[in-house]
């Protein structure tokens, strides 16, 4: 069930991120959404590790979130940890995407 969870995250994000002409969400919203997309595949990344020592679901689940909080501070303040949203925050939306 974890691994369907995981891979539906996954899609949905790189529907996301296809191009569209309807697409109208914000430059705000959409790095909002890759932040959370970011911060769910470093969960993960904290989540199996401990499942694999012998911890149960919920208390893996807990261990990422420590994980995330102490690392997401020292990713996103590097510059490796910011490239992926620069993009983002420095377009501007346009009327007509080709």
């Amino acid at each position: 069930m974890f691994h369907w969870l995981d891979g539906w995250i996954t899609v949905r994000q790189i529907f996301r991120r296809l191009p569209s002409k309807k697409n109208r969400t914000p430059p705000a919203q959409l790095a909002m959404q890759e932040s959370l997309y970011y911060a769910w595949k470093l969960g993960v990344s904290g989540i199996l590790p401990s499942i694999v020592t012998g911890n149960n679901l919920l208390q893996a689940g807990k261990n990422a979130a420590l994980f995330v909080k102490r690392t997401s501070g020292k990713s996103l303040s590097s510059e490796q940890g910011i490239q992926p949203f620069a993009g983002l925050l420095e377009s501007e939306p346009t009327s007509a995407q080709s």
